[in-house]
């Protein structure tokens, strides 16, 4: 009985020996996978400080840098190339960038055949999961689907992993490097040694990275389906103007050929803003049948690409084939609200939900019915598009001395006056509390009075009329800002853009300011906006600005301030104005501005009959034939002159005028209303004719007003008429202006 005890006892004691070790060894093996786990996020985080640090070192300092995918470079103050910084694991972090040479193939395997394993690994090494290649980076897929994009590492020989089943492989090798047990990193050589390595400071592990820079990818939040337009300049081809036909009755015109004037962008069209992030194109990369029905046109391809990409709405000119008024009402788009994505996966589980109006038409996966034709966002396709996408491409908005950039956009000083994009835009440019933006003052008309109908007053108390009153402390704050930035050695140069420009510096920036200044002269896209010149419109516009909708009718005048009716307008403040457009230029110092203002670029002294040959009586010339006075293009100048000497009367007195020819530097939209004078103040009264004074007076002003009425006819039409002022001249439609003698001259 002892004996059984004394077994039971023995056996008991052993399960439980035999229970703890089990435990133990569970624990151990836990452990174990738990430390190799630590090891392994332990090693990735030295990749990131590693990569981060060769950022930090390149991007610091006097030093310009640029950045590509996988490298820094750096250039010298002499304008020579200075360090490479690979963010690439290389047998080499930091090269002499003489000495750099990726066509050279100096980090990648070549000679072909079977990678070595202990110096390289390839990074897009594929892996088959349930009979599906898949590849971490790129699938070879996409170089017959996205365009633009080739790859040459067969060509050149490149050695890549050998696979069984011989999947399509684009090998992305680097080097191993090892991690030390002190820290240190070394890549193996070719002899298969890292001489570093000791029984006391062992191999811990190896790392390999390639980092990339995803501002030279496509961001799926920013881009959409752009197209192209540009602010036209002239109407001498179709191109710039386009072409309209006459629409019904009480109807906008018809597109008949698109053109940039004949089709602008819409308010909120933002795929074509010149400049604008949505003008940026997915469809180099969703340009294939992968990803749509093959019997999908071009506008509804991007029409799914639009829905696609978040807060970017089909509609306006709609690819600019319409005129944006005609296809929504007020001719604005309507954006969608869906949020910006956080990883390019996303795409795909954006898929139309039940009652959903946003993104239909994507792949069937969804809930909802989608459209067809449709796009097709399958998990494969995504697979293609993947390598060229990015939902985050932040790049530092700084100068080339890590300071702000000042904004090109003036907003007005009054914060309440701002419209959403100024607000925006003040946003972004403000650092530390401190706005890096020019602002304005806005146009008020009611500074404006009509004095004797040919001059206004109060004209210099806006600031569009100016030429000191915008130049306020805080313009001046930024205008010095920019003054100092110029004087700086440039990084990379080693000289200064002062000492380039030289005598012409503080011209430039006057020009630069001048430049903002004279930008955006009527923002009409918020109730809050207030015009920075004054402006001539239709009454439409005038309805569509208070939320009234469209106005059948013709156009409609706007009458002055100083108008009893003007203060039964639905907007009061938007009044016709004789400034309207017109932005007289900066003086900052000794220089000064173009503005939006006529410049002289030349002068013609012409001369005029005012008598006939006295030799004739008043008889004479009832009985005289007159001819009609040819074209220029059926005569040669012989022929011409001779015309002329047969059918002309010689000129008993003449009388001179001096020309002067006007050109406006600053041409864009919103039409110009010019009021001015052109005062000379000497050399007029030494001009002379045949010894005899032309008798034109020395301080002749020239004055050039544009007066609004109202028609006398009642055709609803809003006039503007050109007064010229002391002395004869050509009408403003020829830009022409004279100072006209007063008395005349008897010819010899």
């Amino acid at each position: 009985m002892a004996l059984v005890l004394v077994l039971g006892a023995i056996l008991l004691l052993t399960v439980l020996v035999v229970a703890f070790l089990a435990s133990t060894k569970t624990e151990r093996t836990a452990a174990h996978s738990q430390l190799n786990q630590a090891e392994a996020r332990l090693l990735s985080e030295n990749v990131l400080s590693l990569v981060t640090a060769q950022i930090r070192e390149a991007t610091t300092g006097t030093n310009a840098w640029i950045s590509q995918p996988g490298v820094i470079r750096t250039f010298t103050g002499s304008q020579q190339p200075g360090q490479v910084y690979k963010l690439y694991s290389a047998l080499q972090m930091v090269v002499p960038g003489a000495d750099f040479n990726p066509a050279s193939l100096s980090d990648v395997p070549t000679g072909g055949g079977e990678l070595n394993g202990n110096l390289f690994t390839d990074l897009n090494t594929p892996v088959k999961a349930n009979g599906t290649w898949h590849y971490p980076i790129l699938d070879p897929a996409a170089l017959n689907v996205v365009e633009g994009f080739t790859e040459t590492s067969a060509s050149s020989g490149v050695a890549k992993n050998t696979i069984q089943e011989a999947p399509a492989q684009i090998p992305m090798p680097v080097r191993w490097l090892y991690v030390l047990q002190d820290g240190q990193l070394q890549a193996m050589d070719d002899s298969g040694k890292v001489t570093l390595a000791s029984d006391i400071n062992p191999i811990v592990g190896r790392i390999a990275f390639w980092a990339d820079d995803e501002t030279c990818k496509l961001n799926i939040n920013t881009a959409s389906s752009g197209m192209y337009w540009d602010q036209p300049i002239g109407k001498g081809n179709q191109f710039e103007r386009g072409a309209f036909a006459a629409g019904a009755a009480n109807s906008l015109p018809v597109v008949t050929r698109t053109g940039l004037a004949s089709s602008p962008p819409a308010v909120r069209e933002f795929q074509r803003y010149p400049g604008h992030p949505a003008m940026t194109s997915l469809d180099v990369v969703f340009n294939n049948t992968a990803f749509f029905s093959p019997s999908l046109t071009v506008p509804d391809r991007s029409k799914k690409i639009l829905e696609l990409a978040p807060r970017t709405s089909w509609g306006g000119s709609e690819l600019g084939t319409k005129f944006p008024v005609t296809t929504a009402a007020n001719g604005t788009v309507t954006l969608d609200k869906d949020r910006l994505y956080a990883t390019v996966d996303e795409l795909f589980y954006k898929q139309p939900g039940t009652g959903e109006t946003t993104r239909t038409g994507m792949a069937t996966a969804g809930t909802g019915t989608p459209t067809t034709p449709a796009m097709s966002m399958t998990p494969a396709n995504l697979s293609l598009a993947r390598f060229f996408l990015t939902a985050n491409s932040r790049a530092p908005e700084v100068t080339a001395f890590n300071t702000p950039r000042v904004a090109i956009w003036p907003v007005d000083s009054v914060t309440a006056n701002r419209t959403v994009f100024d607000k925006t835009i003040a946003f972004c440019s403000t650092v530390n509390g401190a706005e890096y933006i020019f602002q304005r003052s806005a146009f008020d008309p009611l500074q404006i009075g009509l004095v004797n109908n040919s001059s206004f007053t109060g004209a210099s108390n806006t600031g569009s009329q100016s030429a000191t009153k915008d130049f306020t402390t805080k313009n001046s704050t930024i205008y010095n800002y920019l003054k100092g930035l110029m004087a700086k050695p440039y990084p990379g140069f080693g000289a200064s853009l002062a000492s380039k420009f030289d005598a012409d510096k503080d011209q430039i920036l006057t020009q630069i300011y001048d430049y903002i200044r004279s930008s955006n002269l009527f923002d009409c896209s918020d109730a809050n906006a207030k015009p920075y010149t004054g402006r001539f419109f239709y009454w439409n516009e005038a309805n569509r600005l208070v939320g009234a909708g469209n106005t059948s009718g013709s156009l409609k005048s706007l009458p002055l301030p100083r108008d009893p009716a003007f203060w039964n307008l639905p907007l009061a403040y938007y009044v016709a104005s004789a400034y309207g457009g017109q932005v007289v230029p900066a003086k900052i110092g000794s220089t000064r501005g173009f503005g939006r203002f006529p410049t002289i670029v030349g002068a013609t002294l012409g001369f005029f009959a005012t008598d006939t040959n006295p030799g004739k009586t008043p008889a004479d010339f009832a009985t005289m034939t007159y001819q009609t006075f040819p074209s220029p293009f059926t005569l040669s100048r012989s022929q011409l002159a001779s015309w002329t000497a047969n059918n002309t009367e010689p000129a008993g007195q003449i009388r001179g005028i001096l020309l002067f020819s006007v050109a406006n530097p600053a041409a864009g939209p919103l039409t110009i209303m010019h009021t001015y004078d052109v005062r000379v103040n000497s050399g007029l009264s030494s001009f002379k004719v045949n010894g005899a004074s032309a008798n034109m007076t020395d301080g002749s002003i020239n004055r050039v007003l544009c007066l609004p009425h109202r028609s006398r006819e009642g055709s609803g039409l809003a006039l503007w008429d050109p007064l010229l002022f002391g002395g004869g001249g050509m009408d403003s439609i020829n830009r022409t202006y004279g100072f006209g003698g007063r008395g005349s001259i008897t010819p010899t």
